[in-house]
């Protein structure tokens, strides 16, 4: 599997872009040995809240950096042998205020289904979906339907959930560190794993400076110049 975050270890995707002989582009990704989400047998109320808010911290750095995610599902959070989650697949990532370019219909915000343009708030209405799907083995997208799968969890539990799928962006929490505080709550103790990674303060730039090349690229090939992409 591709690294692409943790909360403590390696920057997303972006950071490694290099350029070689030619304008071609790479990313320079590790190996993750481990199991996906989606592929981890069901975990107690403080399992889940635990992972997910070590992935909400690895979205706020993003967010801070000007990136969203897009594509936040169970199959792009992989669990390494420490218990470590690490966010994978950028590939559906934008800045800011962009458009979505696509993602899974299940885990998309509203906002992204209308083709309106997004923030972070699109990734937290994703892993307000992650966690009901996590507790109830139910995969829902509005408040009223979180409240009937939650249906017996503590009050706080069915308040986050109901809270982070919210149809409006301004309705839900309004950062990821907030969310990260909030699941937190639901787990008390240490937690595992510190954050001590900070993204670098170019990383938008990058990022874009990646896709426009490959774009051109792409547009060649389409024109029949050739070249790489």
């Amino acid at each position: 599997r591709a690294e692409g975050a943790n909360a403590r270890g390696p920057a997303p995707p972006g950071r490694d872009a290099s350029v070689i002989d030619r304008p071609r582009f790479f990313f320079k990704r590790a190996f993750i040995e481990g199991a996906d989400l989606s592929q981890l047998k069901k975990k107690s109320l403080a399992e889940t809240a635990e992972l997910l808010a070590e992935v909400a911290r690895v979205l706020d750095l993003l967010h801070t950096a000007g990136v969203v995610h897009g594509d936040l599902k169970p199959a792009n959070v992989v669990v390494d042998p420490r218990g470590v989650p690490h966010l994978i697949d950028f590939g559906l990532a934008v800045q800011h205020r962009s458009a979505a370019r696509g993602g899974t219909h299940a885990y998309l915000a509203p906002e992204a289904l209308r083709g309106h343009g997004i923030d972070g708030r699109a990734d937290l209405f994703a892993l307000g979906v992650m966690f009901c799907d996590a507790l109830s083995g139910r995969r829902v997208r509005t408040p009223m339907q979180a409240q009937s799968a939650l249906r017996g969890q503590p009050r706080a539990v069915i308040d986050l959930a109901t809270r982070l799928l919210a149809e409006m962006p301004d309705e839900r929490l309004p950062t990821a560190k907030e969310a990260a505080t909030a699941l937190d709550a639901l787990a008390p103790g240490e937690r595992r794993v510190s954050v001590a990674w900070t993204p670098a303060p170019r990383l938008p730039e990058l990022f874009n400076g990646v896709l426009d090349e490959l774009g051109r690229g792409l547009a060649r090939r389409h024109a029949g110049q050739g070249g790489p992409v």
